[in-house]
């Protein structure tokens, strides 16, 4: 499938650039995946498409047998369309953009909420069978309404579209989570509401509104048996936006919303992850006062929430908390000022086990935006931000430190990163749109293996 991503494409991708600045690079000829500038697990650097038009923020999906999947929206000239790109991290391949939306749509464009792009397009992947399914928000009349499309791994074929919500007012900037059986869950906005519905043997359930005054976007996880849980930013009676949360058990049924946060002041941009056997972890952003700082709260997989733990309280503002888990603990990864009005810089925290924190440590210092954190089965962990470069860093469980900071792609620009990884096998892929240095807003990205 696909063609191959060798040295000389990467290479040529290079010299097509011309970018300037930033850290000296040696000859494009010469890179190649044991490159000094990345260590040997990863590819270089390559486009993904290479079609007309500006792309945007793309969304990425792994099987554990390497197969990988890259939607993302894209002007044709004529239309917003949703493709989506099959490529195999095992072989190092990447096939021909495949339109998976329907002609008469036109996609919405990238909603920014507190700073924040939340893409109009996600996928989410069944890491045992490389189905798949994919949402975004698309105009197919005069209002946006949330449409998905699943794929089928044996017959390769994607299906025709379905409408997910019922809104007349519209709705729009759908989240997305799947499991190894095949079970998914989706949730979007709608008019200052909340709806979500549910996805098994190929079928959506009707949708559920978990909240009718809503006040920012939403996010989701899900769990081996199936049971969903969602996050939301909603104001309370005296105007104060809160962390609330809901759950959607396996057969289809929301248990009522709870707050997290404990605070009377205002709490933003929760981000949810849920591991196979149930357990959650909510992070978000609570307003202390001079900025901002990251607080958590973990679900135990029945019906106990833990008390918010604060996770950082340093001077300046924090922001964008990723959070990340599996069965045996957690991250959250966020943008730190280090002083008030200083630049974001990268910075972690681990969970261990037993639900006790570490102590934030700094990962990157020189300016950093927005970073993606995600968990091996084994304690492992991979990390990619925006800086002058896209750059990650590697935790290791039996160390317990993180790696030295290596750049991803050799030119200081680029937007809309997004990382999969494969739990079992370590296994990952990074997307990002370079939106400068003459490479004409594609998507690039690279393989971890």
């Amino acid at each position: 499938m696909g063609t191959r991503i060798c040295a000389a494409v990467f290479a040529a991708a290079a010299l097509a650039a011309g970018c300037g600045g930033g850290e000296a690079q040696g000859p494009a000829a010469t890179l190649s995946p044991s490159s000094t500038r990345l260590p040997p697990t990863w590819t270089i650097d390559a486009p993904f498409e290479q079609q007309p038009g500006k792309a945007e923020y793309p969304s990425v999906a792994i099987a554990a047998n390497g197969e990988t999947l890259t939607v993302f929206a894209q002007d044709t000239g004529t239309r917003i369309a949703v493709f989506a790109v099959h490529g195999n991290v095992n072989s190092a391949t990447i096939g021909a953009p495949r339109t998976i939306d329907l002609p008469e749509m036109n996609t919405q464009p990238s909603l920014r909420a507190n700073g924040r792009f939340q893409t109009a397009t996600q996928v989410a992947m069944n890491p045992a069978t490389g189905d798949a399914v994919a949402v975004w928000s698309a105009t197919a009349g005069d209002r946006p309404h949330v449409w998905a499309a699943s794929y089928n791994h044996a017959s390769d074929t994607w299906s025709v579209p379905v409408r997910l919500d019922a809104s007349a007012a519209g709705a729009s900037y759908p989240v997305l989570a799947m499991n190894a059986q095949g079970r998914a869950v989706a949730a979007w906005s709608e008019a200052g509401s909340v709806s979500a519905a549910t996805f098994n043997a190929g079928t959506w359930r009707n949708p559920i509104r978990l909240s009718s005054s809503a006040s920012g976007m939403t996010q989701a996880g899900i769990d081996a048996a199936g049971n969903a849980l969602l996050a939301w930013v909603e104001k309370d009676t005296a105007g104060i936006d809160n962390i609330r949360a809901a759950r959607i058990d396996a057969a289809g049924a929301a248990a009522p919303a709870r707050t997290l946060d404990t605070l009377t002041a205002p709490a933003s941009m929760p981000s949810v992850a849920v591991a196979p056997n149930g357990n959650a972890l909510v992070a978000w952003l609570q307003d202390d006062g001079t900025g901002s700082s990251v607080h958590a709260s973990r679900f135990d997989g029945s019906s106990a929430w833990s008390a918010p733990a604060t996770i950082e309280d340093r001077p300046g503002s924090s922001f964008a908390p990723f959070a990340a888990l599996n069965d045996g603990g957690g991250f959250i990864a966020w943008e730190q000022e280090v002083a008030v009005a200083s630049s974001g810089y990268a910075f972690a925290a681990r969970m261990d086990a037993n639900g006790a924190w570490s102590a934030p440590v700094n990962v990157y210092n020189r300016g950093a935006f927005m970073p993606v954190v995600r968990l091996r089965e084994n304690g492992d962990a991979i990390m990619v931000w925006l800086a002058a470069h896209t750059q990650f860093a590697t935790w290791s469980a039996s160390s317990g430190s993180w790696s030295s900071v290596v750049n991803l792609a050799p030119y200081n620009c680029g937007n809309g990163h997004a990382l999969a990884m494969d739990a079992s096998s370590g296994k990952a892929v990074a997307a990002w749109v370079p939106s400068n240095c003459s490479r004409n807003n594609d998507v690039y990205g690279a393989f971890y293996r």
